[in-house]
């Protein structure tokens, strides 16, 4: 199974240059791949191409060497599952907002769900609230809970998750998150509680998160730059060295005084 974009480009309506200029990608069963660039490089427009949320201005993207366009819609839908860094506030209950990503509120796998949870560190979330699992996720109702920003990026991944979807994307799911918490979604992600054989696509601006990706797509000006597994990105001392070295030195800077102790 794999996914092929050749030579795509896409221009958005209301702009006159492309978002994406003449990419070629290829992305297999089992790879997972980071999507990393500065802000506007193309990351996340590429990504929603490749779910269908989009056509291409130009050249294509195909599935096992179907053009997605003449696929059917909702069995792309059900290929992909999407988590995004602004996800949705479902008014369910916290196993609901989880199981919905399987297009159903009455049948559910607790069990998956659950290990899900705790992948993404839902879990602790959700073992705090007032009726846990059954807990109301919205303040419209009467005794209702809000979760903060990081605490529904967490609902939102163990959503992906309990999907189960050929394709996984994680577009900056993890912003509200601190470096840690994010870091061990990822781990979890990358060291096996994905379906077999699925394609997981990563976009993230902390570089450490991405490290032990199969492949590091860097993307600039709606173009790919560089692409590769880290070592060898770092190797090549290009654009993805020079960022992940700027990232690391902030980690790594010297208190003041230390020098001199």
């Amino acid at each position: 199974r794999e996914i092929r974009l050749d030579s795509v480009s896409f221009t958005y309506p209301d702009k006159t240059a492309p978002a994406l200029d003449g990419i070629s990608l290829t992305l297999r069963a089992g790879e997972t791949v980071a999507f990393v660039g500065v802000n506007g490089s193309g990351k996340s427009t590429c990504s929603k191409l490749i779910a269908g949320l989009y056509d291409p201005s130009a050249g294509s993207v195909s599935w096992n060497g179907t053009d997605a366009r003449d696929l059917d819609p909702v069995s792309l839908q059900q290929r992909v599952a999407v988590v995004l860094q602004d996800p949705v506030h479902y008014p369910f209950t916290a196993l609901a907002n989880i199981t919905v990503s399987r297009g159903s509120l009455t049948e559910s796998v607790p069990e998956e769900a659950h290990a899900a949870a705790v992948a993404s560190g839902a879990d602790t979330v959700i073992a705090g609230l007032p009726g846990t699992w059954e807990a109301l996720l919205s303040k419209r109702f009467a005794g209702g809970q809000e979760l903060s920003a990081g605490q529904w990026a967490k609902i939102a991944v163990a959503r992906g998750l309990y999907k189960g979807a050929p394709v996984l994307l994680l577009d900056e799911p993890t912003a509200s998150m601190d470096p840690r918490a994010e870091h061990a979604v990822y781990q979890a992600v990358l060291r096996g509680i994905r379906r077999p054989g699925q394609i997981t696509v990563l976009i993230s601006h902390r570089l450490a998160s991405v490290v032990e990706c199969d492949k590091i797509v860097v993307f600039d000006g709606g173009k790919i730059i560089e692409s590769g597994p880290h070592q060898e990105l770092m190797d090549r001392q290009g654009e993805y060295a020079q960022m992940f070295a700027l990232q690391a030195a902030g980690y790594q800077s010297t208190p003041t005084g230390a020098e001199e102790a």
